[in-house]
């Protein structure tokens, strides 16, 4: 199995997971953010768990900016928006699929020529 299907499968895993539970979320607390917003501070564990995902959010929006620079992706703000938007479980894998496939894009050219 080549390593872009793998990041495109987490991706979609990252992607549909969190969701679901946001939807059910939704329809029982009647999309209540504030709700949710006093769960997330409710404990100290829940805090932890609010902070670190926060900073590892921020961290690989850094990161994702950096490396796509670099690297000359297109589309770049795909993972950035699915990030802010879906989360880092979406945001981060399709950025590291994005650029699986440019990688294996470039290899397939330099063996064809």
């Amino acid at each position: 199995m080549r390593l872009s299907l793998l990041y495109a499968a987490l991706a979609l895993v990252g992607l549909a997971l969190p969701l679901m539970e946001l939807v059910n979320y939704c329809q029982v607390n009647s999309g209540d953010f504030n709700t949710l917003f006093r769960q997330f501070m409710a404990s100290y564990g829940s805090r932890y768990m609010a902070w670190e995902v926060l900073v590892t959010t921020v961290v690989s929006l850094v990161f994702i900016l950096a490396e796509g620079r670099r690297l000359g992706l297109n589309l770049l703000w795909v993972p950035l928006l699915g990030t802010l938007a879906f989360g880092i479980s979406f945001g981060l894998p399709f950025f590291l699929f994005m650029g699986q496939r440019e990688l294996e894009k470039s290899r397939f050219q330099d063996q064809s020529v």
